[in-house]
């Protein structure tokens, strides 16, 4: 019978964990700018942080339109 993997007695903290913002990959060109894989955590990155820590999906629709 398997045995379940030993838990840690405290749980992993990542440093990024008190952040809300997103690593945005390094480009070799500026072509590369236009991708979603770029642009998608640039534009998250320039909200407000009040606005990124919303738990609410309505609420943060309607922070938006503001």
């Amino acid at each position: 019978m398997l045995q379940p993997p030993d838990t840690p007695s405290r749980p992993l903290r990542l440093r990024s964990a008190d952040s809300s913002s997103y690593v945005k990959p390094r480009l070799r060109t500026k072509f590369g700018e236009q991708a979603f894989s770029y642009s998608g955590p640039a534009a998250w990155n320039q909200l407000p942080e009040h606005t990124r820590q919303l738990s609410s999906l309505s609420v943060f629709k309607r922070e938006l339109k503001t």
